[in-house]
Order: C-alpha cells, then structure tokens, then sequence
C-alpha cells in the first residue's frame, strides 16, 4: 500500500510544481486539502484566499489531473497500483 500511498502523494505535489497559475493553485489545492489534513473545503479556500468558485474550478482542475494521469499510470503500468483483493466475509460491496 506505500506504494500507493507515494504514488499519490507525488500525483499532488505535482501540478503545484508546473508554471500555470491555474494549475500551481489546482496543487495547492490538493496538497492543503489531502495531505495537510484540513476539515473542510471552506478552510481550505479561506487559507489559500480563494472565492468558493474559483476554489472548486480549481479543485475539479486538479482532480481531472490526477484522474488523466492515474489513467496513463494505470494503461502503461506492468503492475497493478493497488492489488486485488476480495471483500471481507459478511460484507457486501456497495452497501452500507
């Protein structure tokens, strides 16, 4: 699962390192609300100084990021990200 968990953290950490500021604010985004541990959106864009708009754009940009490149990851990877496990006994899948 570290593996995992390091591929996540580096898919992050990423956009907030490319040039667009549109971009460096989508890792931002993503760096402060999943890995810093934040409670809620709303802190989240008060500390970065976003209006609620631009702060969901920019988190629906970032996720879109992930998302393509989890998809690129996932398309060339020769082993699987997470691997293959069965539901617990007693569980059913996709109910609460």
């Amino acid at each position: 699962m570290s593996s995992l968990r390091t591929w996540l953290r580096d898919a992050v950490l990423e956009p907030g390192a490319d040039g667009s500021p549109a971009d460096a604010e989508a890792g931002a985004i993503l760096q402060a609300y999943h890995l810093g541990g934040a409670a809620n959106h709303h802190q989240v864009a008060v500390r970065l100084h976003l209006s609620r708009a631009t702060y969901f754009r920019r988190l629906r940009r970032g996720h879109d990021t992930l998302a393509t490149r989890l998809a690129t990851t996932a398309a060339t990877a020769t082993t699987p990200l997470v691997p293959a496990t069965e539901p617990r006994p007693g569980r059913t899948v996709g109910r609460r």
